[in-house]
Parts: C-alpha cells; sequence; structure tokens
C-alpha cells in the first residue's frame, strides 16, 4: 500500500486536563468578570469530598462521584467549581464560580482549631483571602499533586474535612490526610485545536535529530498541552510536504502502519477528527474522514 496524508487543517484533537504536577493554573479577574478561559478546578477533601459553596457563603459537602469511561462526561455544578487568583510568592484568593468575583474563600486570621472557612464579600472584609498551599506526603493522587490549605503562618492550622462535625475547618497541627486537598481539573475543562506540520516538529526515533523527510514522531510545539504523533512500531513512517502551508504531513500505510496519538501529563483525548488521503494515483488507498466525539474519564473515581 502506498503512503497517504493527513491534512493538517481537518486535524483536530479534544483534549480534558485531568492531571498536573503543579496543582492548578491562576486566572485574572477581567471587568468583574473571570477572564475568558479561567481554568476551574474541584477541591477534594480525603479523596471522597468535595467542598462546595451554599449561596449563604457556607461550605458544604458533596460526594465525589465516580464516572465511566463509556459513558458522558457528568456535568459539575458551579458551586463545586474553583479558581486561583494570585502567585506562589503572594498568596491565592480563592473564587468559586457560582458566587462571582466579588465573592471569595475567607477565614479569620490567625487560624484557630474548629474554625470555618466561607466564601464572603471581599470590600470591606477583614478576614484573610489569602491562602498558601504546601506539598503533602498524607495522600496520593495520579491526578495532581496532594496539598495542604492554610493561610499564611498558620503555625500547623490546615483545613480539614472534620468527620464528626461534618465540615470543612482548621484542625490544630493539621498536616495528615484529612487535611490534604486534592486540587483536580473540573471535568468541563476542554481544550481543542489542530496539529500541523507548521506547528509541531518532526523527529527522528530518538527523539533529537530534526529536518529528515520521514520521522518517528511530530511534536506540537504548544507547551500545554504537549500532543505528540507517533509511530507506534518506532519506525520513521512520518513524512511532510514543505510544498503546501500549512505543511502536509503524510504517513505510510505499509509495514508499521499503526500511529499513536498522546498528551503529555495532565490531559486526556477523548476525541479527534481528521482526514487521511490517498497519494495521488494510489488505487488501493482510499480517501477516509474519521472522528470520534468526547467521552466521559474517570477522573474522580
Amino acid at each position: 500500500m502506498s503512503a497517504g496524508a493527513i491534512e493538517p487543517a481537518d486535524f483536530y484533537v479534544v483534549l480534558h486536563k485531568a492531571l498536573s504536577r503543579h496543582p492548578f493554573v491562576t486566572t485574572t479577574i477581567v471587568g468583574n468578570n473571570f477572564a475568558e478561559g479561567t481554568r476551574w478546578y474541584t477541591l477534594k477533601f480525603k479523596n471522597t469530598t468535595l467542598a462546595a459553596a451554599a449561596t449563604d457563603g457556607s461550605i458544604q459537602l458533596a460526594p465525589v462521584s465516580i464516572g465511566a469511561t463509556t459513558t458522558s462526561l457528568p456535568a459539575q455544578p458551579d458551586n463545586q467549581l474553583w479558581c486561583f487568583v494570585g502567585s506562589e510568592t503572594q498568596g491565592y484568593t480563592v473564587y468559586n464560580k457560582a458566587l462571582g468575583t466579588t465573592k471569595a474563600l475567607v477565614a479569620t486570621a490567625p487560624a484557630t482549631n474548629g474554625a470555618e472557612a466561607r466564601v464572603e464579600v471581599l470590600a470591606g472584609n477583614t478576614k484573610s483571602h489569602t491562602w498558601w498551599f504546601s506539598s503533602s506526603t498524607n495522600l496520593s493522587s495520579a491526578y495532581t499533586e496532594p496539598v495542604y490549605m492554610q493561610l499564611q503562618n498558620a503555625n500547623g492550622y490546615a483545613l480539614n474535612l472534620n468527620e464528626q462535625t461534618q465540615n470543612i475547618s482548621f484542625w490544630t497541627g493539621g498536616k495528615d490526610a484529612g487535611s490534604t486537598v486534592l486540587i483536580e481539573a473540573a471535568y468541563n475543562t476542554q481544550l481543542s485545536y489542530a496539529l500541523d506540520g507548521d506547528h509541531g516538529t518532526f523527529y527522528r526515533d530518538d527523539k533529537k535529530t530534526t529536518g529528515q523527510n520521514w520521522n518517528t514522531y511530530l511534536i506540537s510545539t504548544r507547551t500545554d498541552p504537549v500532543l505528540t504523533l507517533a509511530n507506534a512500531s518506532n519506525k520513521n513512517n512520518i513524512g511532510f510536504i514543505n510544498t503546501t502551508t500549512p505543511k502536509t504531513v503524510k504517513l505510510a500505510s505499509s509495514n508499521f502502519k499503526d500511529y499513536t496519538l498522546s498528551a503529555s501529563e495532565g490531559y486526556v483525548i477523548t476525541g479527534y477528527s481528521f482526514t487521511f488521503k490517498a497519494e495521488n494515483g494510489s488505487a488501493a488507498v482510499k480517501d477516509v474522514t474519521t472522528s470520534k466525539t468526547a467521552i466521559g474519564y474517570c477522573r474522580n473515581g
């Protein structure tokens, strides 16, 4: 069988953020609105319970839903979704999607045993709205870096899921599994973009050598996420035609014809579409257009 080519303009990938070694990506507030493209996260305690903001600002508990790879992505209520504004050096303000940009998660400083955090109006509020995160080794997660969530100079106090009172409050010496927060990307954190020869680099099988006519990998120049098209048998069967704009990606369909598409750590590919066009004059290979719509991904279960 002769070689074929993927038409770059018709090659799209849909990804869902599932894991990040940095717990979150910050956002900004623009004109009293969350910035376009704001990333939303859940705050999971003890790997079982999500923090949800009630309309009165109190923090309610919501059981973690169990997803399945064969079902549609479940909707997550806005009151379970949080975002972060700030930096590692200045601390972070934590907002809830349902309650908007005028309110944030606050707590009385210094922290005391049993004191609860709430979502309150920021203007004129004397409570602290600056949060700090440090790594936790008390829980493990395939999806994020476990952290403790504290006020500055908290002297060991961290937010904790209190099983006796069934609320989220500070606990003295709070450095254990109950005080470990898993900040995970919301189910509906979704990106979509095209991979083509002008926005990627072709590599031979050593992932170092570039500039060859045939290669093993096409790796996107975009870094969040990095998308990789690879020959599954580690053969140099991925080529390009540089007389088109963008470059036309060619995949050899004879021998070693299996290919993989993967995303960097933190993303799951849940959909794709591309057109495979036969080489001119080829009788054995036909034009093929294929796609796969987004499916569910088990992130919390």
